[in-house]
């Protein structure tokens, strides 16, 4: 069989006749859904999105647990530096790898009760859990009323008395201003 010119035109470049009619295989898992997209689409971008999500959560948690946390101002006694209600972030890896300093500011559990009961905030269920949840992971800081927040003035080895004929901190003979 020869190939004439007009055939020739309508054909591949090896001489071969292009079908007329070219069949759609479909595609496994790209069914269509109402709107166009296809299901394998959805599917993706929301395992996608649940795996982002799962990874910054796991994140935000390893990084609460072991390097920083947010903490609230619990009391007026850091006034003019810092007032009740304010957040902070707090450094978790000192004291044990970076070394404490006179004139730091640190976090540590109330060891007496000398802060006054919280009153306990009233939330519906859901939005307790959404809060609970939310200051596990470290993206709220903890509300619990349990953490002080004051200045080092004295380190190991120093003497601190409180108070001298004036009403002063003294530290190693020092007065506090």
């Amino acid at each position: 069989m020869s190939v004439t010119e007009p055939d020739r035109d309508r054909g591949m470049p090896d001489g071969s006749e292009v079908p007329a009619e070219r069949s759609e295989v479909p595609v496994e898992g790209s069914e269509s859904v109402e709107g166009g997209a296809p299901r394998g689409t959805l599917l993706m971008l929301v395992r996608e999105s649940t795996i982002v999500i799962a990874l910054a959560l796991l994140l935000s948690l390893v990084v609460k647990t072991w390097l920083m946390q947010a903490f609230y101002i619990p009391s007026e006694s850091m006034e003019n530096t810092l007032l009740k209600g304010d957040r902070v972030i707090v450094n978790k890896l000192v004291p044990s790898h970076v070394g404490l300093n006179r004139g730091d500011v640190i976090v540590f559990v109330d060891p007496d009760h000398w802060l006054p009961a919280q009153v306990p905030v009233q939330r519906t269920p859901i939005a307790a859990g959404v809060r609970s949840a939310l200051t596990f992971v470290g993206l709220l800081p903890t509300d619990e009323g349990n953490h002080l927040i004051k200045r080092v003035i004295g380190l190991p080895g120093d003497h601190v008395i409180c108070c001298d004929s004036n009403g002063k901190i003294t530290v190693n003979g020092l007065r506090l201003i």
